[in-house]
């Protein structure tokens, strides 16, 4: 029983130490990868005898190889040369900046970026679990309310009564518009994170933390993919054994809104619906869906990354990474990048805990 409880702990800190060795490893060999940009053969007989970063010098040095090596060869210097300087003015940012990155002050602020993507992670994890619970009882509370295109055609065909114009043109009217608006917001929920945010680059406060919740929430598809299997759960645990007997001991299966339940009890926080078998559902769907928190963690984390540089969030953990890449600080980055792993698997094992220890109650209460 013990060894079962520690397999979880186990597997995810073996492969935890495996990615930091490595990754440190890695960090190595790039911090030890930053060499001066070497000095050209034909630049090296002039740096001894002219400054090159004086720009009348390298004026009379390329007017000097224009008359007695002709325009082409003085051409050919001249681009050397910028792209030698070009590459030294490189080497000397990256080399400042590398001296300022592994500070005391850089790391606690760069421990700050983490610690608030690390909510941020938490939050959208919450949002998203919310508008997959609350959109899947809501499709299988209308389950069998479905407006299909064949009884729209009959709809249309059946002409009504003088006084019943109106009820039979909304609904002529109202079931291509649901379907185009349904369109719509599948467009909107399938599009790729970065893609939304650069759209909305430049027209929103692109540093508004509710718009980075909404971004992070939105897209990617994860909101709609988790939607369709917990509907596929409920509909499967709705077939079995222990709902016929909680409808015999008296709780209702009508899936009638105001009749057997209110709209405030879908889309309340604590889903309990005391008296409809949902009630029953709902935590066994709950603990089968329970697993699908490791898959979610890295889309998640992806997402959210992404969101970050595509909207420049300056002070953010994205925009972090993109300016350590920029100077070539891979060693900090995959720093950054092991912490990111730890959220996931730190997800993952909380995920595998919590399953395991639900699976040990049910075999003790077996026993």
């Amino acid at each position: 029983m013990k060894k079962e409880l520690r397999r979880p702990w186990l597997h995810h800190v073996f492969s935890l130490s495996i990615i930091a060795v490595l990754f440190f490893v890695l960090g190595v060999l790039l911090s030890s990868d930053q060499t001066p940009p070497r000095v050209p053969g034909t630049l090296q007989p002039y740096l001894s005898s002219i400054d090159l970063s004086d720009p009348i010098q390298r004026a009379v040095l390329e007017d000097l190889l224009a008359e007695v090596q002709g325009d082409s060869a003085a051409e050919a210097f001249g681009a050397q040369l910028n792209s030698y300087r070009n590459d030294v003015q490189q080497f000397a940012v990256t080399s400042r900046n590398r001296e300022d990155v592994w500070t005391l002050f850089h790391l606690l602020e760069v421990g700050r970026m983490i610690w608030i993507f690390g909510w941020s992670y938490l939050l959208v994890l919450a949002l998203i679990h919310y508008g997959v619970e609350t959109l899947a009882i809501y499709r299988f509370i209308r389950l069998d309310r479905k407006f299909f295109l064949a009884d729209y055609i009959d709809h249309i065909k059946h002409l009504p009564a003088s006084s019943e114009w109106i009820p039979w043109a909304r609904g002529v009217v109202g079931f291509p518009l649901m379907k185009l608006l349904r369109g719509v917001c599948y467009v909107l929920l399938y599009s790729p994170a970065y893609v939304a945010a650069y759209a909305l680059k430049g027209q929103v406060d692109t540093a508004s933390f509710v718009l980075y919740l909404l971004l992070g929430t939105l897209t990617n598809g994860v909101l709609l993919i988790y939607t369709e299997k917990y509907f596929g759960l409920l509909v499967s645990e709705s077939r079995k054994g222990y709902v016929d007997t909680a409808r015999v001991k008296g709780l209702t299966h009508d899936r009638t809104v105001g009749v057997s339940f209110r709209w405030s009890e879908v889309f309340s926080m604590r889903k309990k619906f005391e008296a409809h078998t949902l009630g029953h559902l709902i935590p066994n769907v709950r603990n089968q869906y329970g697993s699908t928190f490791k898959e979610q963690a890295s889309f998640l984390m992806t997402g959210l990354i992404l969101v970050e540089m595509a909207l420049n969030i300056q002070g953010r953990l994205g925009y972090e990474m993109l300016k350590q890449i920029t100077y070539h600080n891979f060693d900090f980055v995959l720093l950054i990048l092991f912490f990111l792993f730890f959220i996931v698997k730190l997800t993952q094992l909380i995920t595998d805990s919590l399953a395991n220890r639900r699976r040990m109650l049910y075999e003790n209460t077996a026993h």
